[in-house]
């Protein structure tokens, strides 16, 4: 300790100036006069460490304690770093957050906090110092104990009254066995029919009862509202009326249904609901045959499952798995089935036609200087592009990064794909306006022609491909021959 400083008094938390120039950690001090014949003679300075004061200020994530002057200017509260007492602004202590002063009694407080969690806040003086205990508990946990007991209680209640129900019952079980056994049979039954009310009614998939020759006899809501049709409507029609195979199956669902039902005597597939405006959407129909006692065939039931979304989704799939998502165009794989197709058709009838490849011209400086978003909304302003120069018969593709592939559909010489490829060369030498950006690039493009150049999707695409980079040698923005 330095050898002069100033003596405080009463009851104190500081940090007292060390001689090496450091300031202690806070320590709590208290001073008392020392008297000699009526005379004071010195001071008593006691100074505590804080460290015992760690267990008292520990706090949970639903409670807070800290110790407060008088004057709402210092706090003792844990560092929650080191953990131990340490003095910070008394700004961060919530009962000063909320302007709640106290007047040397105790004094409780409720509150709610910015998560709307209720709190209750509690501040005692320190006896005749100037110092406060401020306190605040979430309300639920002040009151978790209590809660905890009343449940507890509710709980032992509860099982006695199990208990006790139990004795009873298995008095009693002799009677109501008898009684049970008399009237299972009639309940069941009756839950039975019910249930199966309940699941005709209110289930989503459609159900329709037919005769053996598919006269409907009666139809749910659920098919009733597919079918866009009144339970008036339907009564005595052909459910045939309702069917149909689809486009991509010319066997008559009848047939089909008749030949199965016959054999096995249920059926199952796809087939497409008509509704009265003459659309269709598909639906997955299951056909079970209901026999009477003697075994014999009386009525069908028709289940319906709406697969509307099921045909979309593989739509969907099919389209991800053959065209290009940013253009749209037909990709690599797609374009591989297309000039087989053009190949086989051009082999039947000893037709020509063009395979070219295209390469986007400075394209790599676009991304770098503009960004991939710019450089992603000129490739499919560029498909656009190229598509508008096709003819009906031509395919455009993209296979990956700035790279185009062009199936011609059938030619009348070499002439017909040079001017295919300088009109794609002259519509792309024209600038683009690109979100705000002036952009210029130009094309690259390697034609092989059929049978000239090759007879397989191979040799096709390695002659155009070579030719291709010819180009891109030689000067780019131009088209050269396999």
């Amino acid at each position: 300790m330095p050898g002069k400083i100033t003596l405080p008094g009463g009851l104190d938390f500081r940090g007292y100036r060390l001689a090496n120039g450091e300031t202690s950690k806070p320590l709590l001090h208290a001073s008392g006069a020392i008297m000699h014949d009526g005379e004071r003679v010195g001071t008593d300075l006691l100074l505590f460490d804080l460290s015992p004061l760690q267990g008292a200020l520990l706090t949970t994530t639903w409670s807070n304690i800290c110790i407060l002057d008088d004057a709402r200017t210092r706090r003792v509260e844990l560092d929650p770093i080191t953990q131990m007492p340490e003095i910070f602004p008394a700004s961060e202590c919530l009962t000063v957050r909320e302007h709640l002063t106290g007047d040397k009694q105790p004094r409780t407080f409720r509150l709610t906090d910015p998560d709307g969690a209720s709190i209750l806040a509690f501040m005692r003086p320190l006896g005749d110092y100037n110092w406060e205990v401020h306190m605040n508990s979430q309300v639920s946990e002040v009151y978790a104990q209590v809660t905890n007991d009343i449940i507890i209680s509710i709980a032992i209640i509860a099982l006695l009254s199990l208990v006790a129900g139990l004795v009873v019952w298995r008095s009693l079980q002799p009677l109501m066995h008898a009684l049970v056994s008399q009237t299972s049979e009639i309940a069941r039954s009756t839950e039975e029919l019910r249930l199966a009310h309940q699941v005709f009614e209110h289930t989503q998939e459609a159900i329709a009862i037919c005769k053996t020759d598919f006269t409907i006899v009666r139809a749910n809501p659920a098919f009733l509202d597919r079918a866009q049709t009144t339970a008036r409507e339907l009564s005595g029609r052909n459910m045939m009326e309702f069917l149909d195979a689809g486009n991509q199956d010319r066997d008559p669902v009848g047939e089909r249904l008749h030949r199965q039902l016959i054999a096995e005597g249920a059926w199952q597939g796809e087939v497409w609901l008509r509704h009265p405006k003459d659309e269709v959407f598909p639906n997955l129909l299951t056909v079970s045959a209901v026999r009477n006692h003697q075994g014999q065939i009386s009525q069908y039931i028709l289940t319906f499952s709406d697969i509307s979304e099921r045909v979309k989704n593989e739509k969907q799939m099919a389209r991800l798995a053959h065209y290009d998502q940013l253009t749209g165009l037909p990709n690599r794989a797609a374009l591989e089935n297309y000039l087989q197709q053009a190949i086989e058709q051009a082999r039947r009838s000893n037709g020509h036609f063009a395979l070219m490849f295209l390469d986007l011209d400075k394209f790599k400086p676009v991304n770098d200087t503009h960004g991939h978003p710019v450089g992603d909304e000129l490739l499919r302003v560029v498909a656009k592009r190229l598509k508008h120069c096709m003819r009906s018969g031509d395919i455009v593709g993209r296979t990956g990064g700035d790279e185009f592939v062009v199936i011609t559909g059938p030619l009348n010489g070499d002439d017909g794909a040079r001017h295919i490829a300088e009109k794609m060369i002259a519509t792309l030498n024209e600038v683009f306006q690109i979100q705000g950006h002036t952009i210029g690039i130009g094309a690259s493009v390697g034609i092989a022609l059929y049978p000239d150049n090759g007879m397989t999707a191979e040799d096709l695409m390695r002659e155009a491909d070579a030719a291709m980079y010819r180009v891109k040698a030689g000067g780019r923005n131009n088209l050269a021959y396999a």
